[in-house]
């Protein structure tokens, strides 16, 4: 029988793990080889500091002096603002300044038995009941928060004014450097976030038993060389286990992924810091619901803070909260996302979901299309209903879920039907994140500025029943009879973008086509741009591919057969894709009016010459703030503008010359000859092929 590998490297303090050489290459040998003189070196001052705690050298800096001069500046700060924001309501660290382990959460929240009572370590919040269940409590660990202040977290990151928010972090990064622990427990994503972009990180991932784990080392350069100052450890933010219960297979089986793999980064954390918590926690042991729950007065009181810290963000900052003013909302919309920065109203919702019978059928392909929308509909209704009745009898509990600010840790039902819409998703890609639902709310509403006040979850629902809104409404009964849906599956989707900032937009579900020739897709536009921030006036939402054809939704344009554009040159004179394989792609351009813009062509475009030249797209740039030609980065590819093709393909056109019939001639089309000579000897060559035929 094998004996298994015996754990013979000790990364720090309790942490052992197997011979790295049975696992890591050479290139990972050589750069743990590196590293391993700073882990001894931290170990050393580790065991120093608790043999010698009062040393001449101990730091004199005080946590209370410090509260108080941060409690000053960011109150005084807030006044700069026109607001006078209350003191009480910033909390400080708490548990044991001088423990080895210090646990890292973004902000104090309203959730608690008494906001009013500044206590870091409160177990009356489900976050922190979490934690200290794990096994990181106040005699074992330093607490503090990113923020100081209470509040919502989506409040603190889109309204906090930049000032503002530089004080904290400030006092954060101060808290920091003056903090015994040589291991940080981060949770949530937000604190990852920031401390990426605050700190000098090295990942360093395990091996072993430990081979999903990756650690950051947090590194400080000083005159004596390089430094490691501690231990970094990322991990969900505990609001991702308010909902999985172990007492369903389902359940069971999320907990067996996502907490097992929480429960191994914690238990790393613990072995570094030498201190017992508790085995397969989030695995096993972990029972959402049985705490954290406020009472109505305990909710009335929630409420009414975080309706007065709003009321004081908008004093502070008008100008966020009359960004989502601006723009001219339909009143359908409008009356679908009333009451939003709160509770939805779950019933309004699903009552303004346009009614089954609404739903146009123009032919049999229509037929399929009213059932994919009803059913889409229905199914959103059913997953609102669970949603609301969870609110009512406490299934699910609205003070968890309100506190929920990532999209991985909505209800799953929501998530999947979310992901499972093609409308919804961009270049095929469904909502993965915070962000990207963020993103797909300012698309479907057209407001790239405008910001979401309320909820994760009240941002969901937006977007589920704003997309349900307008899948349920046809095009204009003008051009109905003019259009056809998609003949194939593959074509039933068009990913899409802005022809005035050429940014990715929502993918068309479910595309229309036209009737005269379905090769031509049947374009969108808006007149309050696509919705990406910056974008704004007339746009159309044209095919993200610059080969696929369209058209516009105009009677007349649907009404005479498309193709007579555009296409018609393309097919002469552009490439196919099979004869451009060896050619470059994607390819970066740069604007060619102010040099500074920089996008990249994943389809470029290229003449059928010997020579191939790229053909210059003509896109909005965000820099200069005006629609021009761009031009290939690489200065060796020659390129051409399209109007200079256009213009060549109309004089030939006008004279008679249909090159639709004619060989592919491309020098003779680019050839420097008089008028008169390329019309004759393109006539003449359509002369010979019908002779040879």
């Amino acid at each position: 029988m094998t004996d298994l590998p015996k754990p013979i490297f000790q990364l720090f303090g309790g942490l052992w793990l197997e011979d790295p050489r049975n696992y890591l290459n050479e290139q990972a040998i050589s750069g743990l080889d590196g590293l391993t003189p700073l882990f001894r070196e931290i170990e050393q001052r580790w065991m120093q500091r608790k043999h010698t705690p009062c040393s001449p050298e101990a730091d004199t800096w005080n946590l209370q002096n410090a509260f108080e001069t941060f409690t000053r500046k960011e109150t005084e700060e807030w006044k700069k603002y026109g607001v006078t924001r209350p003191h009480h309501f910033l909390v400080p660290p708490g548990g044991q300044e001088d423990a080895d382990i210090a646990s890292h959460t973004h902000n104090p929240t309203w959730h608690c038995s008494d906001p009013l009572k500044p206590v870091m370590i409160d177990t009356s919040n489900p976050t922190i009941n979490q934690i200290t269940q794990v096994g990181f409590t106040s005699d074992n660990c330093f607490f503090f928060d990113h923020i100081a202040r209470r509040g919502e977290t989506p409040d603190c990151i889109k309204f906090y004014p930049d000032s503002v928010r530089e004080i904290h972090e400030d006092y954060m990064l101060e808290i920091r450097r003056h903090m015994k622990a040589v291991i940080e427990v981060c949770w949530g994503a937000h604190v990852r976030k920031r401390m990426q972009a605050c700190l000098q990180l090295v990942p360093l991932h395990l091996w072993g038993d430990f081979k999903d784990i990756e650690l950051f080392l947090e590194l400080r350069d000083e005159d004596s060389g390089r430094r490691l100052v501690r231990f970094i450890i990322f991990v969900d933010h505990p609001q991702k286990f308010f909902k999985a219960s172990t007492l369903t297979e389902r359940g069971r089986k999320w907990r067996a992924l996502h907490g097992k793999r929480q429960d191994l980064h914690l238990t790393v954390a613990a072995k570094l810091g030498g201190i017992l918590i508790k085995e397969a926690f989030y695995e096993l042991h972990h029972h959402p619901g049985e705490y954290g729950r406020t009472n109505a007065k305990q909710t009335i009181i929630k409420t009414q803070l975080r309706e007065e810290a709003l009321a004081e963000l908008k004093t502070a900052v008008p100008e966020v909260f009359e960004e989502s003013e601006k723009r001219k909302r339909k009143p359908m919309i409008s009356e679908l996302h009333e009451g939003l920065t709160d509770a939805p109203d779950i019933s309004l919702m699903i009552e303004k979901l346009s009614a089954d019978e609404y739903i146009p059928i123009f032919d049999d392909k229509g037929q399929s299309y009213r059932s994919d929308i009803i059913k889409a509909n229905k199914d959103l209704r059913t997953v609102a209903q669970a949603i609301k009745n969870g609110y009512l009898d406490g299934s699910i509990g609205l003070s968890d879920i309100n506190q929920i600010t990532e999209f991985e840790y909505l209800p799953k039902a929501l998530i999947e039907w979310l992901q499972s819409q093609n409308g919804l998703k961009t270049r095929g890609k469904p909502i993965e994140t915070y962000h990207e639902l963020l993103t797909a709310y300012q698309l479907l509403r057209r407001c790239g500025t405008i910001e979401h006040t309320g909820s994760t979850l009240d941002l969901a629902l937006a977007v589920a029943f704003t997309y349900a809104y307008n899948i349920g409404r046809s095009r204009k009964s003008s051009v109905l009879d003019l259009m056809v849906l998609a003949s194939t599956p593959q074509r039933q989707v068009m990913t899409r973008k802005c022809s005035k900032c050429g940014e990715h937009v929502l993918d068309d579900g479910f595309a229309y086509y036209a009737k005269n020739n379905p090769k031509y897709y049947v374009k969108q536009t808006s007149e309050t741009g696509c919705g990406n921030r910056g974008c704004a006036g007339r746009v159309s939402l044209v095919p993200f591919d610059d080969k696929q054809q369209f058209c516009a939704s105009l009677w007349k344009n649907l009404k005479d057969t498309p193709g007579k554009t555009e296409a018609d040159w393309a097919q002469y004179i552009v490439r196919t894709e099979t004869e451009s394989k060896n050619l470059p792609t994607p390819i970066g351009i740069r604007c060619r009016r102010c040099e500074k813009g920089y996008q990249e062509d994943p389809s470029p475009r290229w003449t059928i010459e010997k020579i191939p030249r790229y053909l210059r797209p003509h896109r909005w740039c965000a820099i200069c703030e005006f629609p021009t030609y761009w031009e290939p980065k690489d200065q060796r590819i020659r390129a051409i503008d399209t109007t200079t093709i256009r213009k060549t393909w109309k004089m030939l056109q006008d004279a008679g010359c249909d090159l639709r019939n004619c060989p592919r001639l491309p020098e003779l089309f680019f050839s420097n000859q008089t008028d008169k000579t390329k019309i004759e000897a393109f006539k003449e060559a359509k002369r010979s092929k019908q002779h040879s035929s």
